[in-house]
C-alpha cells in the first residue's frame, strides 16, 4: 500500500518535446474536473528547471473546454522540465503532471530569438536584451490592431514596420474603445450576466484571445516586441481591483512565452495610481521575465509620479499627441493650424524628457511612447513634428521613441476623424512618417547610442526660449569621442568644443533621405565652433574622434 500511495505522489510525466532558444513553446493539458467558471475558478501553476540549476515559475492558463496550455520561452540550450500544480489536487488531468523539453539554440537571424528577452540591467539608462546587447526602441501605436486587423492585413503592416527598421509595436488587449467583437465577431469576454453589454470581465472568450495570441506571435517572429497597454482596464476603465488580478494573471500566462512588455495603465493620470499600483505590483509577482512599465497620459505630474516605481523598470512618457490640456481637438478637424498646439507638443518633448532623465532616480531608462501623431492636419500644417520629436527625445535623454499615424493608430474605429485619425490603415502603414522614423532608427543603431547623455547646454546659438518646434538638441557621450545634434531647420549650429578631449570629424546626416554627406574633417576641440550644414530642411550632425579612443 506504501508503494502505490508513493507512486500515486510521482508526477504524470509527459514525452519530451523540442524546442530552440528564446521562441515560444507550449504544452496542452486536458482538465478531468468540472467548473462552473474555469477562467476564475481554477489555478494552475507551473515550475520550470533547467541547466545550471535554472528554475522559474508561472501559470497556466484556460483556453476552452477542458483544455489549459503553458507557455515558456527557455533562455539557454538543453533539458529543461516542466511541473505543474493545480488548486484543486484531484484534477488529475492539471495537477502534478511533468514533461521534459529538449532545447537547442536559435540558429536564425531573428534579434528576439537570437538575443533574448528585453530587459534592464543595474545602472543601465537603456533597455538591452538578455545576451546584454543594446536595444533601440522604435515603436508604431497600432492600438486597435487586435480588434480590428484582419490576419493578412496585420501580416502586411507588420513585415512592412519591420523592414523598416522598427522594434516594438504597442496595443491594446480588449479595451472597449476599439470595439465591442474583434473582426471575426467574437467578443473578448463572455456575456456571462445576459446583459448584452460589453461590461463583463469574468471569464474571457479563447476564441478571441486565440486570434489576439496569433497577432502577437506574428509580430515576435518579424523581430518586433509588443507592448501590451492597459492590464488594469481589460476593458472598461478601472474595473474591480480583483477583476483586474485575475486578467493580469491569465494574460501574463498566456504570454510568458512571448516578447512582450506589460503596461498596467493606458493614459492614465495620477487620481488613477492606487489601481495602477496594485496591477503594477501584481505582474511584477507574476514575472520578473517581462519588462513593465506605465503609458501615462499627457501629464508630466502622472509620470513623475510613477517615475522610479519598484514594479517598474523603466519609465515611460507620453509627451503629447497634439491633443489634451489647453489645446483644442477641433481645431484639428477645422484644419486649423494651431501654432500653439504645435509648439505645446514639441516644448514636451524637448523639456519633459531632459527634465526626467535629470530627475531621480536617474539611473533608469526613459522611452518617449507617445508623442505627436502623423496625420493629414499635420502634414498641411507642420508635418515633421512627428519625427522632430523623436530626434529631441532621443538626445534629450530618452532610450526610443513611439510613432503615432492616423489609419494605424486608429485601425477601424468610427468616429475620430475631429483627432485627425482620418485614412485607411494602408494609408498609415505607407505614410511618410513611417520612412523617416526609418532614417531615424538607422542613424542611432549605426552608433553608440546608449552612450550619449544630453548635453544641449553647448550649442551656443540656440533658438529663443519660446520657439520649441525650431529648436536644436545635442548629446555627448561621457568620453567626449561622440555626438549627435539634431537641427530642425537651422542654418548653422554653433557648438562650444571644450568639453571634447579631442578634435572631431563631422558627417551630416539628411533626415529626409538617409543620406551621409562628409563634413569636416577637423573640428577643434577649443572655443565655440560652427558648423553648417550642407543645404535647407533638417539635418543631423554626427561628431566622432578623428582617432577613435
Amino acid at each position: 500500500m506504501k508503494i502505490l500511495h508513493a507512486l500515486l505522489l510521482l508526477p504524470v510525466v509527459a514525452y519530451a518535446q523540442g524546442t530552440t532558444t528564446w521562441t515560444r513553446w507550449e504544452q496542452a493539458l486536458t482538465s478531468t474536473g468540472s467548473y462552473t467558471n474555469p477562467y476564475a475558478d481554477v489555478t494552475v501553476s507551473v515550475t520550470y528547471t533547467g541547466p545550471g540549476g535554472q528554475a522559474f515559475k508561472s501559470h497556466g492558463f484556460w483556453d476552452g473546454d477542458r483544455t489549459w496550455k503553458i507557455r515558456c520561452a527557455f533562455p539557454s540550450p538543453g533539458a529543461w522540465r516542466w511541473q505543474t500544480a493545480c488548486s484543486n489536487p484531484g484534477d488529475s488531468g492539471l495537477h502534478h503532471r511533468a514533461g521534459d523539453v529538449i532545447v537547442t539554440a536559435y540558429r536564425g537571424s531573428n534579434p528576439l530569438y537570437a538575443r533574448g528577452f528585453l530587459q534592464v540591467r543595474p545602472g543601465d539608462r537603456h533597455l538591452t536584451y538578455h545576451d546584454g546587447s543594446p536595444f533601440f526602441w522604435v515603436g508604431d501605436t497600432a492600438w486597435p490592431a487586435g480588434f480590428n486587423a484582419t490576419s493578412a492585413q496585420w501580416e502586411s503592416y507588420v513585415r512592412k514596420r519591420a523592414s523598416q527598421k522598427f522594434t516594438v509595436l504597442q496595443i491594446l488587449p480588449a479595451n472597449i474603445w476599439a470595439g465591442t467583437t474583434n473582426v471575426h465577431g467574437h467578443r473578448p469576454f463572455f456575456d456571462t450576466n445576459g446583459n448584452g453589454k460589453s461590461d463583463e470581465v469574468g471569464q474571457w472568450n479563447p476564441a478571441y484571445w486565440t486570434e489576439f495570441d496569433e497577432k502577437v506571435e506574428c509580430a515576435n517572429r518579424h523581430g518586433l516586441a509588443v507592448v501590451l497597454v492597459g492590464i488594469m482596464e481589460p476593458v472598461y476603465e478601472f474595473p474591480a481591483v480583483d477583476e483586474a488580478r485575475l486578467f493580469a494573471r491569465n494574460i501574463v500566462a498566456r504570454f510568458y512565452g512571448n516578447h512582450v512588455v506589460f503596461s498596467p495603465s493606458f493614459d492614465e493620470h495620477a487620481g488613477q495610481t492606487d489601481l495602477a499600483d496594485a496591477i503594477g505590483r501584481e505582474l511584477n509577482a507574476l514575472t520578473t521575465r517581462h519588462l513593465i512599465a506605465h503609458h501615462p497620459g499627457t501629464d508630466l505630474r502622472t509620470i513623475k509620479a510613477w517615475h522610479g516605481k519598484p514594479y517598474t523598470d523603466f519609465t515611460g512618457i507620453q509627451t503629447g499627441a497634439g491633443w489634451g490640456w489647453n489645446m483644442d481637438p477641433f481645431q484639428f478637424h477645422n484644419q486649423v493650424c494651431n501654432s500653439n498646439a504645435v509648439n505645446e507638443v514639441a516644448r514636451n518633448a524637448v523639456d519633459w524628457c531632459r527634465d526626467l532623465f535629470d530627475d531621480p532616480p536617474t539611473n533608469r531608462p526613459l522611452i518617449n511612447l507617445e508623442a505627436r501623431y502623423d496625420g493629414r492636419w499635420l502634414r498641411s500644417c507642420l508635418p515633421r513634428i512627428p519625427w522632430s520629436c523623436a530626434y529631441w527625445s532621443v538626445l534629450n535623454g530618452t532610450a526610443g521613441y513611439t510613432l503615432g499615424v492616423a489609419g494605424i493608430w486608429s485601425w477601424g474605429v468610427p468616429g475620430y476623424d475631429h483627432w485627425d485619425a482620418g485614412g485607411s490603415w494602408i494609408e498609415g502603414r505607407d505614410a511618410i512618417s513611417a520612412v523617416r522614423i526609418q532614417h531615424f532608427s538607422e542613424l542611432f543603431t549605426a552608433l553608440a547610442w546608449w552612450t550619449l547623455a544630453p548635453a544641449g547646454e553647448l550649442i551656443a546659438n540656440q533658438t529663443s526660449k519660446t520657439d520649441f518646434v525650431n529648436k536644436m538638441a545635442l548629446a555627448k557621450s561621457h568620453s567626449g569621442d561622440l555626438a549627435v545634434a539634431y537641427l530642425p531647420d537651422n542654418s548653422a549650429i554653433q557648438i562650444q568644443m571644450d568639453l571634447f578631449p579631442a578634435p572631431m570629424k563631422a558627417a551630416w546626416f539628411n533626415c529626409a533621405s538617409g543620406a551621409y554627406t562628409a563634413g569636416s574633417s577637423h573640428v577643434a576641440n577649443r572655443g565655440i565652433q560652427t558648423l553648417t550644414p550642407p543645404g535647407s530642411g533638417e539635418w543631423a550632425l554626427v561628431l566622432q574622434s578623428v582617432e577613435p579612443r
